[in-house]
């Protein structure tokens, strides 16, 4: 095998093999290279020096490489091992595995006006229809990065500031070109997840007062109600949501939205809705969306949503 090959090949051996006895004997195998010269045997001396400098009782392995190489070649390899060398007890020293770089600090949220409100309940209130694992996720990964990005869509369009996350999501075709996108998109989340939080909850076993009968008289019974709702939440191609809505003459009607979309911008109030993006139950669901659904119903806080929908505003 050519010098040069064997050369490299070592000092690609110690930075891979990390640290402790493995990167020494390798990077013994490089300078302890044999390098026969008719005449400048100082270079040889130089390398049998370094090497039992750096390392300790590489002397052992010199019989095993009778190698020949010419001066500007061993000069390389033994820069490059030594490199390697370097390299592999850096790593070691920070204890960062081979191949895998020191992860960044992660940047501070950005500050803004819309913050992350807080689960009204514990992850795992919600078991064994909904895990605490997925909870934990969605509400403080997925949401809270709904909410950064909409802050950072506030902060570089001040035309939005002073506004709620309801104006602005209502009102999103009608910003600047260029922060409608961000609103429609990370306002809509935030939005639609604050909405959705306080509906679970295992709060009454069914709807009470108006909209009880408002349930009734569109669709004949809770039951009848649901299976609609179930429909509605399975014909979301991709992600979105599935919805109840109140409508400007108090009926009721289910619709559902792409994305991160609301019934607010057409003048619809939301009452009740089904989280249909993958992150809200493939966890525990994995591409069962209809158990999900079916498990959404045994959650529903139906206190807190019969007391939404009797509201005036």
């Amino acid at each position: 095998m050519e010098p040069g090959r064997i050369g490299g090949a070592a000092a690609k051996a110690a930075v891979l093999r990390g640290v402790g006895k493995g990167v020494r004997f390798w990077f013994s195998l490089v300078i302890r290279l044999q390098i026969t010269f008719t005449k400048r045997r100082i270079l040889t001396n130089l390398c049998a020096f370094l090497a039992d400098f750096l390392c300790p009782g590489a002397s052992k392995q010199w019989r095993y490489f009778q190698i020949m190489m010419d001066r500007r070649t061993a000069i390389k390899h033994l820069g490059g091992a030594a490199s390697a060398l370097l390299l592999a007890e850096t790593l070691h020293a920070g204890e960062i595995p081979i191949g895998q770089a020191a992860a960044a600090t992660p940047a501070a949220p950005p500050a803004g006006p819309f913050t992350l409100p807080p689960l009204p309940y514990a992850y795992d209130a919600l078991e064994p229809s909904f895990d605490a694992a997925t909870m934990h996720l969605h509400h403080d990964k997925h949401h809270q990065a709904y909410v950064n990005g909409l802050n950072t869509a506030v902060a570089a369009h001040p035309e939005l500031a002073g506004k709620t996350v309801d104006e602005l999501v209502t009102n999103w075709s009608t910003w600047p070109e260029s922060a409608r996108t961000a609103v429609r998109n990370m306002g809509g989340g935030h939005l639609n997840h604050s909405l959705w939080w306080p509906m679970l909850g295992k709060g009454g076993a069914a709807p009470t007062g108006e909209l009880a009968k408002a349930i009734d008289a569109k669709f004949g019974s809770l039951s009848t109600f649901q299976d609609k709702m179930t429909a509605a939440a399975m014909s979301v191609f991709g992600s979105g949501w599935a919805w109840l809505v109140k409508l400007p003459d108090g009926t009721v009607a289910i619709e559902t939205t792409p994305n991160q979309d609301s019934p607010l911008t057409l003048g619809h109030k939301p009452v009740l809705t089904v989280d249909v993006w993958e992150h809200a139950y493939y966890l525990k669901y994995q591409n069962k969306r209809a158990d999900y659904v079916k498990a959404f119903f045994t959650v529903v806080n139906w206190d807190y949503v019969s007391g939404q929908f009797a509201q005036k505003a």
